[in-house]
């Protein structure tokens, strides 16, 4: 993170850097923002999943919510929703 820092403060000074991981590094990068808050806080530097990540997550909530309409599911999340 420290590399990304540097090279996005040489090449645009004042610039906050995004970077974006795969699940288990993102996992990693955000414990060390929690762990270092001032050189490596939201403020610093954004953390954020890949694209792929993002879109996989996409498809599968698109297609988990036409399954439950296809099979006359109910749609609500909490504990007291009953499925028709």
């Amino acid at each position: 993170m420290d590399v990304v820092k540097n090279a996005v403060e040489h090449l645009n000074p004042g610039q906050t850097p995004v970077v974006t991981f795969d699940h288990k590094l993102f996992a990693l990068a955000k414990q060390i923002q929690w762990k270092g808050p001032e050189r490596y806080g939201e403020d610093q530097i954004v953390v954020m999943f890949g694209g792929l990540n993002i879109r996989d997550g996409g498809i599968e909530n698109t297609g988990g919510l036409a399954a439950r309409e296809r099979l006359g599911a109910s749609t609500c999340a909490s504990r007291d929703c009953v499925a028709i």
